[in-house]
């Protein structure tokens, strides 16, 4: 049997005068015209000033988001909003690289550019998630497959060379509370890839006692009882130089605001199997 956790939290909202909205409404305006310059690097000839714009407004907006007045207004969940934000910023970065290459082929080309604006969405997703201004988020639905083959596209720079396989039954719609899910898809992704030695992780998708359950399964080296155990703590990490322990307690937090569950199934040696059960759109209450 896996150890499975399931429950509800909410978010305290914003009041439209607070410091923290102004600054992230100017946050907002910076990731405008990131965008501008992304829709530039759709057409089929990119132009080097391009690149360049888009790589410096990039530049800027990450400094600004990860600059001290974001730290002072966050306080002590600055470090957790900053775990989250590096990962797209970077993947942003990532893929500006390969399109600027001038001998990106043609399917990497179309690969990269949809990954900008999926990173882009991210961003703003996870801007606008701070100044949401109540504390009941109504969930919407999202179709999970679709979104699972977008974060794969995006993701596969960093993944590599880890062989990805991907099993997407038919679904319902997911009730969603913005991009959260995704969020969810990202963390348990990391986490496989650093299963140290991981040659393979499958994502599969399923209709599962009326739920929609996205099932991630690696190769890796498992873990044992206390890692397992301790897995969800804020902080906890066994790679100390490899992130800030915030990955998996993130992902419980979504997990229990979405009223899901998690069952966790691992063994050393043998590898990891984490399956989220996602209530659907239709039967969200």
């Amino acid at each position: 049997m896996g150890d499975e956790m399931s429950g509800s939290t909410h978010r305290i909202g914003l009041e439209t005068d607070d410091p923290l909205y102004g600054r992230v409404r100017e946050l907002l305006a910076r990731l405008d015209a990131v965008r501008e310059c992304i829709e530039f690097l759709s057409l089929p000839v990119i132009a080097n000033e391009d690149a360049e714009r888009t790589a410096e407004a990039i530049g800027e907006f990450r400094e600004a988001a990860l600059g001290e007045p974001m730290q002072r207004l966050l306080g002590k969940n600055f470090r957790e909003f900053a775990h989250e934000l590096r990962d797209p910023l970077t993947l942003l970065e990532m893929n500006l690289e390969l399109l600027r290459h001038p001998l990106c082929p043609p399917d990497e080309r179309l690969i990269s550019s949809s990954a900008l604006h999926t990173g882009f969405e991210q961003v703003q997703s996870l801007l606008c998630g701070l100044v949401e201004c109540s504390d009941e988020e109504t969930p919407s639905p999202m179709e999970l497959n679709d979104e699972i083959r977008s974060t794969l596209s995006l993701l596969h720079p960093r993944l590599a060379p880890v062989c990805v396989h991907t099993e997407l039954q038919a679904l319902s719609p997911i009730a969603a509370i913005g991009r959260q899910p995704i969020q969810v898809l990202v963390n348990l992704l990391k986490n496989a890839a650093a299963a140290t030695p991981v040659a393979n992780i499958w994502v599969n998708t399923s209709a599962h006692n009326g739920q929609v359950r996205l099932e991630v399964r690696d190769d890796g080296c498992g873990m044992g009882p206390e890692v397992r155990r301790r897995l969800f703590e804020r902080g906890f990490t066994t790679k100390p130089d490899a992130g800030a322990g915030l990955g998996m307690s993130i992902t419980q937090s979504i997990v229990s605001r979405h009223r899901a569950a998690l069952t966790i199934e691992s063994e050393e040696g043998v590898g990891t199997r984490i399956c989220v059960d996602w209530p659907a759109a239709k039967v969200y209450d």
